[in-house]
């Protein structure tokens, strides 16, 4: 994890200006709450082991770091672990109006999880619930069909995403999952995080393309 974001920071350093164009970068597995800090959260790596916490797993809050350090416009991190909520400590919510224009220029780096910090993610037939969901919700164009449009932003897929897990969640014998999603970063770089990621409907390319050319011009 350290290497590839490390890389990604090199690659797309800051002092070689800002690059338009979209990160996702998703990290499924198992989480815990940090035993050191109580109030944030841990990423298992694959040799995990309790006694070595520190050695063996990866913090949220280091994510964040790192990706402020790569200048790539509009960044997404899904996490579908348990305790993954605990990425959005100290965020706060942004509050601005927004047009297709200024969603593709401006800035966004944030995160969506699978659960809250205190709770956990739900598996069923070999995969996470909120990652079998978001495929789902992005295969075959069914977001753009629902929303009726030819493009759609991350913040409507999770709002589409967020309801179905929360109700078979609770199909599942009451369980509890809260999908979250926020900004982890208000600022990137110069310039403050007011933009959206944006997807198009790949079965409509040339409009996609058209409306693509326009929201960045």
């Amino acid at each position: 994890i350290e290497r590839q974001l490390s890389h990604l920071a090199s690659k797309f350093a800051m002092r070689n200006g800002k690059k338009v164009g979209r990160l996702y970068i998703m990290f499924a597995g198992h989480g815990v709450p940090d035993p050191n800090k109580p109030d944030e959260s841990l990423f298992c790596c694959h040799n995990y082991d309790g006694e070595r916490s520190y050695e063996t797993a990866y913090p949220l809050t280091e994510i964040k770091n790192r990706l402020a350090r790569v200048a790539i416009t509009h960044q997404v991190v899904p996490l579908d672990s348990c305790h993954a909520g605990g990425i959005f400590l100290d965020a706060r919510a942004r509050i601005a109006p927004f047009v297709v224009e200024r969603m593709a220029q401006q800035p966004s780096v944030s995160a969506i999880t699978a659960v809250a910090a205190d709770e956990e993610a739900i598996e069923t037939n070999g995969h996470g619930l909120f990652t079998k969901t978001l495929c789902e919700t992005l295969e075959n164009g069914h977001v753009f069909d629902t929303l009726d449009k030819q493009f759609a932003t991350m913040s409507e897929v999770f709002d589409m995403v967020r309801e179905r897990v929360t109700n078979e969640a609770h199909e599942r014998g009451g369980r509890s999952m809260t999908p979250m999603k926020r900004d982890v970063l208000g600022q990137h770089g110069d310039e403050q995080c007011t933009g959206e990621m944006l997807f198009f409907d790949a079965r409509e390319r040339g409009a996609a393309a058209g409306a693509a050319g326009a929201a960045t011009r």
